[in-house]
């Protein structure tokens, strides 16, 4: 289209120069091209993109044969009074452009972050499920198996602890958490002949009766892997039945103060993730039209 002089501004107001469809993604007021000067110029509005021979720009001078993208808009810019050939020859074409790959790639990632949102919603419906539906699991006394045995060695891993017991049953080493023997652990390792004397602490251990009656314990050589949920060693508590009760709830307390931010944050991601994909679905559908 033959352009006036003038400051004409293109967008989807109805009052605009060019006026163009919703369905290209520009806003009201999107740009404007200035061919009242010398030189044409381009200026882009504050919030919107456009692309100049495939870069980004704000502002810029227009040249013969320019392509400026915005949105799923293309216009080739052409000046009629501009030279076509010089003395030594033809003018060099212009650069290859390449269409913007912000298309693409805004697509992309609009999916990726739906995805994200389909992940912390699924994190929140476990929270939901372990903080409101699942029961607190709870600890009678009779729930608990007591033995007492002399605590020989500890012997550090990643996470757990592996415990040498000489239990009345025999001598044999049992897995424990190492959260539940911090205490212990910090103030006695290592294990030494002068720490826990030349037999070993003398321990008073409770463990779940189902974990303790479980197959595990029937494994032997190998570690016994169990839930302590009593623990004391040569008099001194370091863990008992009403800890672990309350390290419970805690657990299904922090787990219902959860699922209100992780939806929030679901919500959000979710929503940015379906404008990107929405805006360069449009885009490369009505660019596949021949718009």
């Amino acid at each position: 289209m033959l352009l006036s002089p003038g400051n004409i501004c293109v967008g989807t107001d109805p009052g605009a120069g060019v006026v163009v469809t919703p369905e290209t993604g520009l806003q009201p007021r999107h740009f404007t091209i200035d061919t009242a000067a010398i030189v044409a110029r381009l200026q882009v509005f504050e919030g919107c993109k456009a692309w100049l021979n495939g870069q980004p720009v704000r502002a810029a001078e227009l040249r013969d044969g320019d392509l400026i993208a915005a949105g799923a808009l293309e216009l080739r810019f052409v000046d009629d009074e501009s030279p076509k050939e010089e003395a030594g020859g033809a003018l060099p074409a212009p650069p290859p452009v390449s269409k913007p790959a912000t298309r693409l790639a805004d697509a992309r990632d609009g999916i990726l972050l739906m995805l994200g949102a389909l992940v912390l919603i699924g994190m929140a419906i476990w929270m939901g499920y372990i903080g409101f539906i699942a029961p607190v699991p709870h600890l009678e006394p009779t729930d608990v198996v007591t033995r007492e045995a002399r605590l020989l060695s500890i012997q550090p891993h990643r996470g757990w602890l592996e415990v040498h017991l000489d239990m009345p049953y025999g001598k044999r080493p049992v897995e424990l958490p190492k959260r539940l023997f911090g205490s212990l652990f910090h103030v006695s390792w290592p294990c030494r002949e002068e720490l826990c004397g030349k037999n070993g602490w003398a321990s008073v251990l409770g463990f779940e009766r189902s974990v303790l009656n479980g197959p595990a314990s029937d494994l032997a050589g190998q570690p016994m892997r169990l839930q302590i949920v009593t623990l004391e060693v040569n008099g001194v508590v370091h863990g008992d039945l009403s800890q672990h009760n309350a390290s419970m709830r805690n657990a299904a307390s922090a787990a219902r103060l959860t699922v209100l931010p992780l939806i929030m944050l679901a919500g959000l991601i979710a929503t940015m993730g379906h404008g990107k994909w929405r805006t360069a679905r449009s885009s490369l559908h009505y660019a596949a039209s021949g718009a």
